[in-house]
């Protein structure tokens, strides 16, 4: 008797042995199905891969319309938008330049919010030439202005896209010494006139370009296009 009660304790505390050890093995596979799903989340996030394979700007880069330089953010579109060509700078290779635009938030009732900042980046093939950082935009149109200040070079222009507004601050570059700086100040451009090209080479003026801007009338009851005469930066 005494013999079958031992068999029995044995059998029954090696069935409680067995089930605590399926439990701690139960607990121990959830746990590592929780580790995998979190892992191939992370490796297929579009966003994360582009910014770890995209290119590091950094400030000492770039420059902007505006004097202060905000921190960069990640938040960009992955595709970038039209690209062109030129001889920007002085290895007579032609060049390719394109614009990378914020993401803009479609996750809020807001249609005029980005992810971080919104800023534009205008980059470029060869990376020598370093790129441009505009601030306050959600993209924009470039331009290749040819050679306005005959230093052997193309200048570039910058038509920056927002959600609202019908001004514009167009922008025009050249590369000095392997930096951008503006060619001439800012042109402000109002969208009546935008078939109207806003600069353009003086024909009677080495070194000088045209500028074509809009402003109020005299009366402040319209928007006139006006031109003038200007010296381009080298």
């Amino acid at each position: 008797m005494n013999k079958k009660k031992k068999l029995l304790r044995i059998k029954y505390g090696l069935t409680i042995v067995g089930l605590v050890f399926c439990i701690i093995m139960y607990i121990v596979y959830i746990k590592y199905r929780e580790a995998k799903q979190d892992t191939e989340l992370t490796e297929t996030n579009p966003l994360k891969e582009y910014v770890d394979n995209k290119e590091v700007i950094t400030e000492d880069s770039i420059i902007a319309c505006e004097d202060t330089i905000p921190e960069i953010t990640d938040s960009f579109e992955t595709q970038p938008q039209d690209r062109l060509v030129g001889y920007f700078n002085d290895d007579m290779v032609l060049d390719t330049a394109w614009v990378v635009a914020p993401k803009i938030r479609t996750d809020v009732e807001s249609e005029f919010e980005c992810y971080g900042e919104c800023v534009s980046y205008i980059q470029f093939s060869d990376p020598d030439i370093p790129s441009i950082r505009y601030e306050n935009s959600i993209g924009g149109e470039l331009v290749n202005e040819g050679d306005l200040n005959e230093n052997g070079t193309d200048e570039i222009g910058f038509a920056p896209y927002w959600f609202t507004s019908a001004w514009i601050s167009y922008c025009v570059w050249t590369l000095s010494n392997g930096k951008w700086i503006d060619a001439v100040e800012p042109i402000s451009v109002h969208t009546t006139f935008q078939n109207e090209p806003p600069i353009k080479k003086d024909p009677k003026r080495k070194g000088y370009a045209i500028v074509t801007y809009s402003d109020l009338s005299v009366d402040d009851s319209d928007i006139v296009s006006k031109s003038k005469s200007v010296k381009v930066a080298k």
